[in-house]
This record gives C-alpha cells, sequence and structure tokens, in this order.
C-alpha cells in the first residue's frame, strides 16, 4: 500500500466512524499529527491532497460559515489556505465512504499473528 492509500484510508476511517452526525471535527495540524503515527515524515500537503483526492465521491468536506450560520462544503483548490489552514473543518462520510474505506482496507499489508505467551498456561 502506498503512503498516500494509507492516508486516504485513515482519514477515511476517521469519516465513516464518526459520532456526530456534522462529520468528523479536525484541523490540519492534528489531522496531520495522527498520521505522523503511521508516517512519521508526512508533511501537511500529503495530507490535505489525500483529502482533496477523497472528495466529494468519498468524502464530504465541511467548513462553518458565520456569515450563513450553517455548514459549507469546499468549493476548490482556491480556497485551500483559508478552508485547510485556519480553523477547523470537517470530514463527514458520504454513501461511497465505507466502500472505499473497504477496498483501501484490502491493500493493507495482514497483520502479523498474536504469539502465544511463552510459559505455563493452567
Amino acid at each position: 500500500m502506498e503512503q498516500s492509500q494509507r492516508i486516504e484510508y485513515e482519514i477515511l476511517h476517521l469519516a465513516v466512524n464518526a459520532t456526530d452526525t456534522q462529520g468528523y471535527g479536525m484541523t490540519l495540524p492534528l489531522l496531520r499529527q495522527m498520521m505522523t503515527q503511521v508516517f512519521p515524515d508526512v508533511e501537511n500537503a500529503a495530507v490535505v491532497d489525500a483529502c482533496k483526492r477523497l472528495f466529494p465521491k468519498f468524502l464530504s468536506l465541511r467548513k462553518w460559515d458565520e456569515a450563513s450560520r450553517g455548514f459549507r462544503d469546499y468549493q476548490g483548490e482556491h480556497e485551500d489556505d483559508e478552508f485547510f489552514y485556519r480553523g477547523d473543518f470537517r470530514l463527514k462520510r458520504t454513501p461511497f465512504s465505507r466502500s472505499n474505506l473497504e477496498q483501501l482496507a484490502s491493500l493493507l499489508p495482514p497483520s502479523h499473528p498474536k504469539k502465544r505467551p511463552i510459559g505455563f498456561n493452567p
């Protein structure tokens, strides 16, 4: 699995498992920090690019708009600085999120079986 696919998997996992109906509240620094657990050298640009690849079919990207007093969808590259780099935004699942998450999960390397502890087991 490529780094970009793994980042997409982790982002979709958050969105699919969000309990808030408005999506998973996130900031770019926090999302990048979460990704460093898998890829210590990941950069903000890689995380933003993954979000943009998933949007709009597999991931809804939303941000609170004070003027309209409601959430608005990501409008495209012209607003990247404002959308991703200022304040928080929401990662919200779409009807296609789960199927894409499952497809990405199938690319994950198989987990190593847990070893049985050495010693006496009654």
